[in-house]
């Protein structure tokens, strides 16, 4: 930890004397070691959690996931990081903390409650980017990742018309490395999900990309573009974990 940094919020820049510096290649790795004490306290405090084992938490960064098989469990788990925070002078975003409950009772669904910190209940939640869904159904889940990515279609529709005069191989390039990367972003996880409107995204893209009409048939637009169909993608993306 740095005693004097920089931060950047908007255009205004302030000194902080906590914290680490922006940008700074040694940054993640300093905090990395700094909220391993974090790890350390519920793997040495919770012991094996059923099914979950030794699984108990899931960290990037400041990005924090706690699981646990009962309300109990969770409560204990939220009260050692409760009680982490408020040793290291971190503080909860109680905004952006939510649970949810797959399968359980009434009861289960209250809000938790400890030591002044209240964490309310969702239906679903993002992670990183990939959305989790209470109902704990992989294909509601992709249902959700495509709902989502639609506007990212649309960005690229946008693009298109907006820059008709540039090369198709530039076109194809932002098609390639930013939409793929959008519309197939956590697929690994998909398992046997319904691809449906996963599909129809992609092919409304390469269509546009194309500009052919709607209708034209999918196999022909996929061999003019050289891009394969997108079951063929996320199963060879599968093969890849």
């Amino acid at each position: 930890m740095y005693a004097v940094t920089e931060s950047v919020l908007g255009t205004a820049v302030f000194a902080t004397t906590m914290g680490v510096r922006q940008g700074s290649p040694t940054s993640c790795l300093l905090f990395i070691i700094f909220v391993n004490d974090l790890i350390k306290s519920i793997k040495d405090n919770c012991g094996d959690d059923g099914f979950l084992s030794w699984l108990h938490i899931l960290v990037l960064m400041d990005d924090t996931v706690l699981l646990a098989t009962t309300r109990e469990r969770m409560l204990h788990k939220i009260g050692l990081m409760k009680t982490f925070c408020d040793n290291y002078g971190m503080k909860v975003n109680e905004a952006k903390t939510k649970f949810f409950v797959v399968g359980g009772n009434a009861a289960d669904m209250e809000p938790l409650r400890v030591a002044g910190l209240e964490v309310l209940r969702c239906q679903q939640y993002s992670y990183l980017g990939a959305t989790f869904t209470a109902d704990g159904s992989v294909h509601q889940a992709v249902r959700t990742h495509a709902l989502a990515k639609a506007a990212h279609v649309s960005k690229f529709v946008s693009f298109l018309k907006k820059n008709n005069d540039i090369p198709f191989q530039v076109k194809k390039r932002v098609f390639d490395a930013a939409l793929m990367s959008a519309i197939l972003y956590g697929c690994e996880s998909w398992l046997n999900a319904d691809l449906k409107l996963i599909v129809k995204l992609y092919n409304w893209a390469l269509k546009t990309l194309l500009d052919v009409r709607m209708t034209t048939c999918n196999d022909v637009c996929y061999i003019e573009s050289g891009n394969p169909p997108i079951n063929t993608v996320i199963k060879k993306n599968k093969g890849n974990i």
